[in-house]
């Protein structure tokens, strides 16, 4: 409880003061340190848990110690690598899974690759979703496509995670024609119903590709023809990413008209008025922008404050 709000100094009194331990209790402490972006200590106390007291790390240890990987090197996870294969831990998926994607997030796709592609490893639904989400985090959107067509040829049927992901790809590697065609997929031949996710990423693509006009009459089509099978398009999320778009190619027409729609939606959100004041700004469109600005001045809207994953 103290880990998941953040109360490190509570959980660690909390953890001292016990005077019995297990493997539980020390891996509830690394994975809140991973979690909430101590990876460092974390790590030390990894380290003290086996000098101190003999435990072997489990699964669940090697699972926890990768929430952080985003903020170690590739010689650690090398190293946790290493442990699993001491440990025996290499014939559980969800661990290798969890090995796969962190090696995926710092951008080491050949060795992320080497992992999946092992003879031994008995990958699941979430093996390929994992690959797939890397490639296209890294702008391999190509590949992503082809792993897709891989996963279904091994007899993995996609789920709403897999279509996600290669909807993300698509966006952020600007292939609108895939992109689209498996928005048709997804829809047409597995009967998966588009999610706030989903509609998000097609926004985007479509804003990035500058065809904000298209993303702006998929959702007001959306929104006039709704359906309770689906998600609501008149939301944060779908117009905000309209906004990034809009920012993105400096748009200021559909900038505003979405502006003010978010305006009704969320006043109180600090987000989408940082992006219009840079819209603006963009567009040299001072005084606008300047206006925008006395919104945070005023304390009308808030933001929430950034954490970081690296500790001193």
């Amino acid at each position: 409880m103290y880990m998941r709000c953040e109360c490190t100094k509570s959980a660690e009194r909390f953890f001292h003061s016990m005077p019995i331990k297990n493997i539980v209790t020390w891996n509830i402490m690394i994975y809140g340190y991973m979690t909430v972006g101590c990876s460092s200590t974390g790590l030390s106390l990894f380290q003290q848990m086996q000098s101190e007291t003999g435990y072997k790390p489990d699964s669940v240890t090697i699972i926890s110690l990768l929430q952080g990987s985003l903020s170690v090197s590739a010689s650690f996870l090398d190293l946790f690598h290493a442990y699993i294969l001491k440990y025996g831990l290499a014939s559980e998926t969800q661990v290798m899974n969890s090995l796969i994607d962190a090696f995926a997030k710092i951008g080491n796709l050949e060795k992320a690759r080497e992992l999946f592609m092992q003879t031994d490893f008995k990958r699941d639904q979430s093996s390929w979703n994992i690959m797939i989400a890397g490639y296209g985090m890294n702008g391999q959107g190509s590949e992503s496509s082809k792993l897709f067509g891989q996963m279904e040829v091994n007899g993995y049927a996609p789920d709403a995670i897999t279509f996600t992901c290669l909807l993300s790809s698509c966006s952020h590697c600007g292939l609108v024609e895939d992109g689209c065609k498996f928005f048709h997929l997804m829809i047409t031949q597995y009967k998966i119903q588009p999610s706030i996710e989903h509609w998000t990423c097609i926004i985007d693509m479509l804003g990035r590709a500058n065809s904000l006009e298209d993303a702006y009459d998929v959702i007001k089509t959306g929104i006039y023809q709704k359906s309770s099978d689906c998600a609501p398009l008149d939301s944060v999320a779908v117009w905000g990413a309209l906004l990034s778009a809009c920012r993105f190619s400096m748009n200021m027409e559909v900038g505003e008209v979405v502006g003010a729609k978010l305006s009704k939606i969320e006043s109180g959100s600090l987000g989408y008025y940082s992006l219009l004041s840079n819209l603006y700004s963009s567009n040299k469109k001072w005084d606008e922008a300047i206006e925008i600005r006395k919104v945070f001045g005023d304390g009308k809207a808030m933001k929430k404050p950034g954490l970081s994953s690296l500790k001193s």
